[in-house]
């Protein structure tokens, strides 16, 4: 989905407002990935409303030492594919 590629949001929320599948793939990888790896963090917060999948192969790899601190951010709150643990206290 090009959108997710170039971080377009208006267009992205107009194609899964259409029906398109928020973890549609482009190559090898996810939607969310190719946003993820662009640095776009408002088409990956679309994407997460839209139900993508965050444990998608490539998530939390390029989630985690994405150059975008949102993008980082989201992954350090768990919102990309990272399961915390409950502390023992």
């Amino acid at each position: 989905m090009r959108p997710a590629a170039t971080g377009n949001v208006r267009i992205l929320e107009q194609l899964l407002r259409a029906g398109f599948d928020p973890n549609y793939m482009i190559g090898s990888h996810s939607s969310l990935v190719v946003a993820i790896l662009g640095g776009h963090s408002e088409a990956v917060r679309v994407l997460l409303d839209w139900g993508a999948d965050v444990n998608a192969r490539g998530v939390s790899l390029f989630a985690r030492g994405n150059s975008n601190p949102e993008i980082r951010k989201m992954f350090m709150e768990g919102l990309l594919g990272v399961v915390r643990c409950p502390s023992k206290e």
